[in-house]
């Protein structure tokens, strides 16, 4: 492996124990209208739930970067 694939699948590695440390997804969605779009990463943070209580502990949330 280069050094280059070696950076990029250390950072890959190291985004997705984040995306797992939050239960957390990306995605590339698209905003705007027709002749006017553009492109928009966004994150969503999954609900978590109390095991014993089925309580939300943390609500869903969605942002864009």
């Amino acid at each position: 492996m280069t050094k280059e694939q070696n950076i990029e699948q250390e950072f890959r590695n190291e985004l997705q124990a984040l995306l797992d440390k939050f239960d957390a997804e990306i995605n590339l969605d698209q905003r705007g209208r027709a002749c006017m779009e553009h492109d928009v990463i966004e994150i969503t943070l999954n609900q978590q739930h109390d095991k014993e209580t089925f309580d939300i502990t943390r609500p869903m949330i969605e942002f864009d970067l």
